[in-house]
């Protein structure tokens, strides 16, 4: 049975949350999202980007609908990145290659180089990138939706 993989990019917690609340309302499973996002330490030392590090570091601990999944974060470094927070299939793919880098997470879980190229250099601006995993053609398309109606970019469903 095939599964579908649907990636993007967001720019700011509040799109994060914003999604990830409509997923859930939608009926798609905690477990079957994931994240991956640059530590609040690294955050902090890019002026613009540290709202959203306070942002992250505060759902993680205050338990708002998103917060159960910021909390199951693991933290690893990635050489050329520094610390990152991950969680689900993206946090598990990057803590297995972290010492390949974001290139070898990324073709682990079957991205060509040039999509994975795009999500590292987002990565590493301080964006966060977010999957759902489905075994529904239907599903993908309907989490495709959600992420675009809340400004990710570069979505994208992959069949895993």
């Amino acid at each position: 049975m095939a599964n579908y993989r649907v990636m993007g990019i967001a720019e700011d917690r509040q799109s994060v949350t914003q999604a990830f609340e409509q997923l859930t309302q939608a009926g798609f499973a905690q477990d079957d999202i994931s994240l991956l996002h640059p530590s609040p330490e690294q955050l902090a030392e890019q002026s613009d980007q540290s709202q959203i590090a306070r942002g992250a570091a505060a759902g993680a601990t205050t338990g708002g609908s998103i917060g159960g999944l910021l909390a199951g974060l693991a933290a690893f470094a990635i050489p050329g990145i520094g610390p990152v927070l991950g969680a689900g299939i993206l946090g598990s793919a990057m803590a297995g290659a972290a010492a390949g880098g974001v290139m070898g997470a990324f073709s682990q879980i079957g991205l060509a180089d040039d999509l994975a190229a795009s999500y590292q250099e987002s990565l590493e601006q301080g964006a966060t990138i977010f999957a759902i995993e489905t075994p529904n053609p239907d599903r993908a398309a309907d989490a495709e939706h959600i992420l675009r109606n809340h400004g990710f970019s570069l979505v994208n469903t992959f069949q895993v």
